[in-house]
């Protein structure tokens, strides 16, 4: 997403104009509505991101992959060329992992680091404004007369949670970051370098801002971090996100909440008991799996084994159904045939419903970068293709299942074909039948349908009285429909892309793989080449390399839901070290 930035000119009392552009996740969207909210309260005027309008161009950046780093450098030279007058101010994750790459880009101004923008006397010397007239930047010591101003720290150095501003997502939904950084260093993820140590906002402070959302008349929040399942660890609180949630609930009876990427092994107990049984908390979670592999995992130091993710879906949907998003890297060193067709196996076999497919992309500095290249790219898109082919198809079964079921609903901005748009607790726009009396709180609809992308609903008519629309539960009328089948679907370019679950895959080091609408030709099976990794010692039977491939042709139902169970115990293989370094204890986090 993309929106404008700019000051006035030096030794002027103007008051500068300024336009905000902003790549990357909502994390990135979040943290420009903290820099508008702050550079505005100084006097600076926002201007609509037409050439030319503005004085003072911020943009913040993303570096998640060598492409976003490529979309930041061109964004940079086209705003360069547009208003050649305008301050350019960049900052974000490109602009901490390569500030003077950052700096000798043409027309930048300033760049400011992760940490450094949140620095009030940084922030303004950055955009030229001391909140009276344009200030001069001057240069910092040691660099030439007229050099960009860099301000660009050690990201990891100890920090508080800077205060922010809310991002509001829809006329009933908006987004609020509780915490940020990373303290895990998966191997591919550049996140812990650039977005610093993991911290949290306070549980009273969380409280507030979001009872002022509430009083403003949302009645959804999304809670949102780096690393969500990591807050409160730097409080010295145990269980602290259920407690939160606990708390955020306690404020009122009409609102609900919804918990944004968690990480599977950092998904609490708590939590899972409150998923289905607490009907105000979405049945909702993104669960970054990133591969079927238990190889490929061990490598990639994701902590948890495909046997353990697979018990904890489990625990989820045992209540009913819940929205599960995923997502999954293709082309990750050693990866091959086998170790790609476990990763397709076992999607299958799982109850996720929302997919998302990235190809791997090296970032310089972490420890997957000293390794070998994987695959050549044509067999990384191919693959891609068939897990994309698979997330439409279970996400199509998923929407099937719930016809006839009845499920809460908040408001979204927008209308379909026919109705307004709405947003259930599952994360499955649903288009109503008409407006409903009150856009405000929590309704409950009928789903009669599907359209694409949406549900179809009709509005339940105890919704339209205030007195009882609170008092429904999200269980009411709840049934699944028959035995599922997955009927032959064209992908669509409106096709639900992740939204608020997107945001962490882009905080992960990937690549997503946005082609759609293309025939897939599923990969034939290889053999095993000389030089493939051997499997290692601990790692289940691996299933033949066309096994998945051949159901898939075969058009069999993926599995939804799963029948609730005992749970066996499951083996641990936690993968090999990297080269020349030692073997990490499991689930512990690597040191930097």
């Amino acid at each position: 997403m993309k929106q404008a930035v700019a000051t006035s000119p030096e030794g002027s009392s103007r008051a500068p104009r300024v336009s905000f552009c902003t790549l990357g996740c909502r994390l990135n969207q979040y943290d420009t509505s903290a820099l508008r909210a702050r550079l505005l309260s100084q006097g600076m005027v926002e201007a609509r991101a037409e050439e030319g309008a503005a004085d003072v161009v911020l943009v913040n950046t993303c570096t998640v992959t060598g492409r976003a780093d490529q979309e930041a450098r061109q964004l940079i030279r086209k705003l360069h060329r547009e208003s050649p007058g305008a301050r350019i101010v960049v900052t974000g994750c490109y602009a901490q992992r390569a500030p003077e790459e950052v700096r000798a880009i043409p027309g930048v101004t300033a760049v400011l680091g992760t940490a450094d923008r949140d620095d009030p006397d940084r922030l303004m010397r950055a955009v030229g404004w001391n909140g009276r007239a344009a200030a001069g930047t001057g240069s910092p010591a040691g660099e030439g007369v007229g050099a960009p101003f860099l301000g660009v720290g050690p990201a990891r150095a100890p920090r508080d949670f800077t205060t922010q501003a809310p991002l509001h997502v829809g006329r009933s939904r908006a987004l609020l970051k509780i915490q940020d950084g990373c303290d895990s260093f998966c191997s591919y993820c550049i996140v812990p370098y650039v977005r610093g140590r993991s911290r949290s906002l306070a549980r009273a402070e969380v409280l507030e801002r979001a009872r002022r959302l509430l009083e403003t008349g949302f009645t959804e929040i999304v809670l949102t971090g780096a690393d969500l399942g990591s807050y409160g660890k730097d409080l010295g609180e145990r269980e602290a996100l259920a407690r939160l949630a606990v708390a955020l609930l306690s404020l009122g009876p009409d609102h609900r909440v919804r918990l944004s990427s968690i990480e599977p092994n950092k998904l609490g107990p708590r939590i899972v008991e409150m998923i289905g049984a607490e009907p105000r908390l979405c049945r909702h979670l993104h669960l970054p799996l990133q591969s079927g592999s238990n190889r490929v995992l061990g490598a990639m130091r994701r902590g948890y084994t495909r046997e353990e993710y697979a018990a904890i879906l489990d625990r989820v949907v045992a209540r009913g159904p819940v929205g599960i998003g995923a997502d999954v890297i293709v082309g990750f060193p050693g990866e091959g045939e086998e170790e790609f067709a476990e990763t397709l196996q076992f999607l299958w076999d799982q109850p996720v419903t929302f997919l998302h497919v990235f190809r791997y992309s090296p970032r310089p500095g972490t420890r997957a970068a000293r390794l070998e290249a994987g695959e050549p790219a044509a067999t990384v898109r191919e693959r891609a293709e068939s897990l994309r082919k698979l997330g439409e198809e279970k996400l199509r079964a998923f929407r099937r299942s719930l016809l006839g079921s009845t499920l809460p609903v908040v408001m979204e901005q927008g209308r379909g074909a026919d109705g307004p748009v709405s947003m259930s607790d599952l994360y499955l726009p649903v288009e109503l039948d008409r407006e409903p009396p009150n856009r405000r709180g929590i309704l409950h609809v009928t789903i009669s349908g599907e359209d694409g992308a949406r549900l179809l609903g009709r509005l339940d008519p105890r919704t339209c009285d205030p007195e009882n629309g609170s008092k429904l539960r999200t269980s009411d009328g709840l049934t699944l429909a028959g035995p599922l089948d997955i009927l032959p679907t064209a992908s669509r370019s409106d096709r639900n892309q992740g939204g608020d679950c997107h945001v962490d895959s882009q905080e992960s080091g990937l690549a997503p793989d946005h082609g759609r609408g293309r025939g897939v030709r599923l990969p034939e099976p290889e053999r095993p080449r000389d030089g493939d990794p051997d499997p290692g010692s601990g790692i289940l039977q691996r299933p033949a390399p066309d096994r998945a491939l051949r159901r898939l042709r075969a058009g069999d139902a993926p599995r939804l839901p799963p029948h609730p169970g005992e749970l066996p115990e499951r083996p641990r293989d936690h993968g090999a070290a990297l080269p020349g370094e030692p073997e990490p204890e499991a689930g512990a986090a690597v040191p930097s």
